[in-house]
Order: C-alpha cells, then structure tokens, then sequence
C-alpha cells in the first residue's frame, strides 16, 4: 500500500503548483533562452534528512562517466553540510534552513529562515546550473531549482510512493515511473531517463568519503548497535535494546559496541550502564570509521541505515511505520526485522494503534537470530 496523503494536502500541492507556475513564467521563459554553458552543472536538490541524501550517491559515478568534467553541486538543509564533504564527486554542497524539512516545530519558517534560504539559492543562481534535478518531485523543489537559475529542471510525474502527482508546469522535462518503486532505482532512472545514461547494474559501495575505517583486533567479530532514528515512532525499547545486547554478549568472538545521535543521549547512558559495554555519541566523521570497522551494524530505519549500505557494510535493519518498500536496505548482506500491518506505511505524525504499536511487533529473538545468521555464529 502506498502512502496516502489527504485530499486537503493533494489540494493544496496542486494550488501551489499553479501558483507558482503563474510567478514564475517570466523567469521560464528567460532560462528557456540561456545560451547552453561547455560544462556541464548538475544541481541535486534534497532538502530532507541523511538517508535522502545519500540515496544521491547512487547517481554520481554514473553522471560522471557520461560527464567527466561535470561539476556536481547540493541543494539541501543545514545539518547535512559535512556527509559529502570528503566525497570529491561533489563539487559543493550549499546549505540553508529549509522549514518544511523539518521533523517538527515551525514548518511555516521564520523571517530569518526564508531569508537565509533565498540567499543560499541566490549564490547557487550566480553558477547558472544548466541542469536542476528533483528525485523526489517536490513542488516546492521545483521551485527551489527555478530561484536557482537551473536551465532545465527535470523531475518526476509522481511525489515518492504517494497519491501525490504534479502537471510539471516547472520543469523542462517530466520523467514517468513505476508506482511503488524503491528510492535508489528511482534516482537511477532519473539519471538514466533524463540525461540518456545506460546505468550500470547497482553494486556497493556508493558513497566514498575519504575516511579510513578503524584499526581492531580481527580475532573479533563487531557488532554496532546505533539506536537513533529521526522519527519518535520508529524508536524500540530501551528494555529490548538491553535484552539484545545480553544476548549477543553470551557470545566470547564478538566485540558489541553502541553509538547515538545527541538526540539519544539519555538512552544510550541508560543501556551503557546496565549492559557495562563500549559506546559514544558520535559525529559523522567517527560513525562513518565505525562503520567502516563494523561486520554488522544493526540499526532503525534511519541514516546511518543508509551509510552502513552505501559503504557496503552488512546491515540488519529494524522498520516499523516508514515505507519499507521505499527503503529497504538493498544489499546482498542486508536484512530486516518488519511487521507489515494494515496501516502501514503512515505518515507518522501520529500513532493509529498507540496500545500496541508496529515497532513492538519486532521481538528481540527476531533479532539476535538475524544477527547471529548474518554473522555466522553458531547458537
């Protein structure tokens, strides 16, 4: 089942649509006229969270074959400014406050917001990108790339796995594509339908930053536990945690460490107590070397999700009410722990079956047996 969205928001996505269409037909039409630059400038626009952003990645060696000397540019949200920073495909990555990305609070944005935003895509205009592309079909994307001066703007006719569809009134080219389609084979079409690329069949890893992994004793197994997610209702149980980390500990051949965002602070000192093992808050630079030193990370659908199967490193995924069939790890390694129930997935504003919610559902035996079958441990 497909995410559904409300006719009040189908609405309004089309009002502004329109809208903007009307705005912003004079400026098409000037960039309709722009000389074509030699150089080929691609701006990637994904103004949401990390494991949007590294879906990206899966574009880039293709791009780059066809174009070697193509400078490759982001458009994205504060917080995201460091995940390419040491991957030189990028070209650049320009960061502003974006206020509809964000998980709660004021999504309307703040003078100050919507100030520093036009300013970001004021210099990104300065490049004159010659193409913008939307990977998610975003109207308000798509608007992004017109500030931006991109002289094409390609996206698709549908908005992720939704009931959400656009005319295209701002782009230059609209790609069609499958309903229900994961993310990464849906960026890989874009590039493959609109920039007339033969993509080569998808292999890990993807994403390349220049980060070495860690140096450890190789007698023993790893296990990396990271407990964060960007989403409350994609959270497990602090008790669960526990009870998998004691299980796994009966094991002498594994070493079991944890990690977690600022967010999980609380959490995480709570399970580093009761289970007395090794664990860290840790910014991207360090979970991307733990990682890397990993042979299994088990995690939530979340970002460093995304990293573990960008960087080719086995994961075993926990999902509950976000799109399984949107982002499912898709590595030969990969599992997941998933319950699909009627309501799933939802929007995850809030809970329909808050007395027993769909991340209960996944038990802690669920777990360890997927865990130990991945690392190739015996009972």
């Amino acid at each position: 089942m497909a995410l559904t969205y409300s006719k009040k928001t189908l609405f309004l996505n089309s009002l502004l649509e329109y809208i903007a269409a009307i705005l912003f037909f004079p400026k098409m039409i000037w960039l309709k006229k722009q000389s074509e630059k030699e150089q080929k400038r691609i701006l990637l626009v994904e103004p949401f969270g990390m494991g949007d952003v590294l879906s990206l990645s899966v574009m880039l060696d293709p791009i780059l074959s066809k174009f070697p000397d193509a400078q490759i540019y982001l458009l994205t949200k504060n917080g995201n400014d460091d995940i390419y920073a040491s991957d030189k495909r990028i070209t650049k990555t320009f960061t502003a406050p974006i206020p509809w990305s964000k998980v709660s609070g004021q999504k309307k944005g703040t003078f100050n917001e919507w100030k520093q935003l036009l300013k970001t895509c004021c210099e990104v205009a300065k490049l004159n990108p010659s193409i913008g592309l939307d990977t998610r079909s975003e109207i308000r994307s798509q608007i992004l790339m017109l500030v931006c001066n991109c002289k094409e703007r390609i996206g698709f006719k549908n908005y992720l796995n939704t009931n959400i569809n656009v005319q295209g009134f701002l782009l230059t080219a609209i790609i069609d594509k499958p309903k229900a389609m994961h993310r990464y084979h849906m960026n890989r079409l874009l590039v493959e339908k609109s920039l007339k690329i033969d993509m080569p069949t998808l292999s890990f890893p993807t994403f390349k930053p220049n980060v070495n992994a860690e140096s450890y004793d190789t007698n023993k197994k790893r296990v990396l536990i990271h407990i964060g997610a960007r989403w409350e209702f994609r959270q497990w149980s602090t008790d669960k945690w526990i009870e998998l980390i004691e299980k796994l500990k009966q094991h002498q051949d594994l070493y079991i460490s944890i990690t977690a965002g600022e967010n999980e602070k609380q959490t995480l000192d709570s399970i580093l107590t009761q289970t007395s093992i090794d664990g860290n808050i840790s910014d991207l630079e360090v979970l991307i070397k733990e990682i890397k030193s990993t042979d299994l990370l088990i995690c939530l659908d979340s970002g460093p999700m995304h990293l573990a199967q960008t960087l080719n490193i086995p994961v075993l995924a926990l999902f509950g009410p976000g799109d399984f069939d949107l982002w499912h790890p898709l590595g030969t390694h990969d599992d997941t722990c998933f319950n699909k129930l009627a309501c799933s997935p939802c929007l995850q504003y809030v809970c329909e079956k808050p007395e027993k919610p769909c991340m209960s559902y996944i038990t802690v035996d669920d777990v360890y047996n997927k865990a130990i079958k991945n690392l190739c441990l015996g009972d």
